[in-house]
């Protein structure tokens, strides 16, 4: 069964007109579309377009039931609806008289009827215009629609009613719906959009998200039998609730002049579009806002931050944050290393390590109020950097100790300042050494009265040390060269001397034969002795044939006795020099051809070979011998023969020839050529 539509009736009085007694007459009673609703709404649409229902009433002493349609649109028939049901008492409409009156536009149907439907005066009862056919219209189902906070999950339902018989019910749009017989929101698994069916009495629960924005529709349009209705659900437009910018942000504190500093808040807010801006003085910016949270800072500067919902509408944001970005330190966590320095160093280089590489670092007293050196450490593949110091060092055998200053430059981050890198290191002085390593001053063989000099290379001493002689016999002189220097510069006040110069020495010796003079130097503790040897006397030793042996003087040349005129002598070159005396000058006798000379370490006739020539060294030649080359042959263990060419015979009794060779004058060597013994 379908019910058309339904109507309330309020039952009017009842009075007596020609015998009869009538009840619910229109202007009498009232008609609503509810029970106790608004009066006067006749309106029976649903069952005939543009009617009105004008009379329900009784009559002729409860025996007679009368209905009259007004039929303003001539759209009413004896149709459409099967029967009514006034007050809980069906009347079927095929029972009833129908007339239809043209003329005042009313269709009217009479029953005949045993008893008054009506319930007593002033009740309210119900009027159905209902059809027989299977009923798959639910009566007044509809979803009320709704406005809601953005993204917000809504479940609204209505129960089916006035349907005889299942009906099917879909949907489209966005969201899902169930179908089930409870009120309670069934369970996700029941939610789809998938086609159901439902009986009388069960209910549609409806779901759906709402937008994200302001103004977003979401619809679900439910088709349940015959009857088809539309749910909305709108997002609301929010209040705006202006953010809150955090005291912390987030700070990439890059190794460059900018920054980037991300603005966090405490609050986000509410409505609008959240943005961002920075200012560089705590005014709220007409322009610059942005979406994103990422700001470029200077470093060095303060800048402001601003959060809002709004943009620059007052109340839509929150107060600015001011954020200070300083510069990056440089790195501190450099390491020095000691230094210790010889003596007599002037400067001192310390190796730094653990850099940072393009940053510059100074060495300072440890005050820091005095640079002594600046290095950039920019040369990549080295780990390390020297630093000097050529002032303010320590005095021998004490520390000073100084420290590292390190400097980032604006390029990365840094504010080009020098910072205390409390890292120090240590220059050691060593105490002076004024020891020398052990010399010798060679010793000096001449003729009596003769001027010796020598000398020595004082090494291993890193300050001036003491020089102390022994004796006022000597003299002395300290130079830088290994050269004998000017007369001069000899003398007794040089006291001290320093590392690497040479100490020259001078002595005169002894006026007599085979004497030594001995003077002792002493520098810095170390001492050596220097002696000058007279030669002995000519005559005084006597070899094989009575001549005598004298050794040459330091330059390898022959000691020349101011008593003699004439001297004849040999030199062995490696270190054996001795001088050849023939004695009796003057005597007209027969003197021997040979002479037998002792040289050392002459073991056997294998050390040495005949025929060695002896020839003087100086390119002359032996004017006394005529010009003769002589030989010389070993003789026996350390002795070798000389032997002249010629004889002596009465050679050196020719005083006049003698005396050409004038030895007074003239030095010269003569040399042994040949086997080095």
């Amino acid at each position: 069964m379908a019910i058309l539509q339904t109507k309330y009736i309020q039952v009017g009085s009842y009075y007596n007109s020609r015998g009869y007694y009538y009840s619910g007459y229109i202007n009498y009673g009232t008609v609503s579309n509810s029970s106790g609703g608004t009066s006067g709404q006749w309106e029976l649409g649903s069952v005939y377009s543009g009617s009105k229902l004008y009379t329900i009433s009784t009559g002729y002493n409860a025996t007679r039931l009368q209905l009259d349609i007004h039929d303003g649109s001539s759209n009413v028939t004896n149709g459409v609806w099967d029967k009514i049901v006034l007050a809980g008492t069906t009347f079927n409409r095929t029972d009833a008289t129908y007339t239809q009156n043209y003329g005042t536009n009313v269709d009217r149907w009479v029953w005949t009827i045993s008893s008054d439907p009506f319930s007593s005066n002033g009740t309210w009862d119900t009027l159905t215009f209902e059809t027989t056919a299977s009923d798959t219209t639910p009566e007044n189902l509809s979803f009320a629609n709704v406005t809601v906070a953005a993204n917000s999950e809504q479940n609204i339902l209505d129960i089916v009613t006035t349907i005889d018989t299942s009906i099917n019910v879909t949907m489209s749009g966005d969201g899902t719906f169930a179908c089930v017989g409870t009120s309670t929101t069934p369970s996700s698994s029941n939610f789809n959009t998938n086609a159901k069916t439902i009986t009388n009495g069960q209910y549609i629960h409806l779901k759906v998200t709402a937008g994200p924005n302001a103004g977003d529709t979401r619809t679900i349009t439910i088709t349940a039998g015959t009857v088809t209705t539309t749910w909305t659900v709108t997002t609301e437009t929010p209040a705006i609730v202006a953010p809150t910018v955090s005291s912390s942000f987030t700070n990439s504190n890059a190794s460059s002049p900018n920054v980037i500093i991300g603005v966090n808040l405490s609050a986000n807010g509410s409505g609008g579009t959240l943005k961002y801006a920075q200012t560089t003085s705590n005014s709220v910016p007409a322009s610059g806002w942005q979406t994103a949270n990422g700001f470029t800072h200077p470093r060095g500067t303060t800048r402001y931050y601003w959060a809002s919902r709004d943009e620059d509408t007052s109340g839509t944001y929150g107060s600015s944050v001011a954020l200070a970005v300083g510069y990056r330190a440089p790195d501190t966590s450099v390491t020095p290393s000691d230094v210790t320095i010889p003596f007599n160093a002037t400067s001192a280089t310390t190796v730094i390590s653990n850099l940072t590489f393009g940053e510059t670092y100074q060495v300072r007293n440890n005050a820091g109020t005095t640079t002594y050196d600046t290095v950039a450490y920019t040369t990549s593949g080295t780990s390390s950097i020297n630093a000097t110091v050529s002032s303010d060092l320590p005095s021998g055998g004490s520390a000073t100790v100084f420290k590292v200053y390190a400097q980032r430059p604006t390029s990365m981050g840094g504010d080009n300042l020098y910072d205390d890198t409390g890292d120090t290191f240590a220059i050691t002085r060593l105490a002076a050494d004024t020891t020398p390593n052990a010399f010798t001053i060679p010793d000096k063989t001449g003729d009596p009265n003769s001027v010796q000099t020598s000398f020595t290379q004082i090494t291993g001493i890193t300050a001036a040390a003491t020089i102390a002689v022994s004796s006022t016999t000597a003299t002395w002189a300290v130079s830088s060269s290994a050269s004998v220097p000017a007369s001069s510069a000899f003398g007794t006040s040089a006291n001290s001397i320093t590392n690497d110069q040479y100490l020259h020495v001078k002595q005169t010796a002894s006026s007599s034969y085979s004497t030594t003079l001995s003077t002792v130097f002493t520098v810095g503790g170390v001492a050596d002795t220097f002696s000058t040897i007279t030669n002995a006397q000519p005559g005084s030793e006597t070899g094989t044939g009575g001549y005598g042996f004298q050794q040459l003087d330091s330059n390898g040349h022959l000691i020349v006795d101011s008593t003699s005129s004439v001297k004849t002598f040999i030199t062995y070159t490696q270190g054996l020099v001795v001088t050849l005396y023939p004695p009796n000058l003057g005597n007209t006798s027969t003197y021997p051809n040979t002479q037998d000379v002792t040289v050392p370490d002459l073991t056997s006739q294998q050390d040495f070979e005949d025929n060695y020539v002896v020839t003087r060294t100086d390119g002359g030649v032996f004017n006394i011998f005529g010009n003769t080359t002589h030989t010389m042959a070993y003789q026996a263990t350390n002795t070798i023969r000389f032997t002249w060419a010629g004889t002596c015979t009465g050679l050196f009794g020719n005083v006049r020839t003698c005396a050409a060779l004038d030895l007074h004058a003239n030095t010269f060597d003569i040399s042994i050529i040949g086997k080095t013994l």
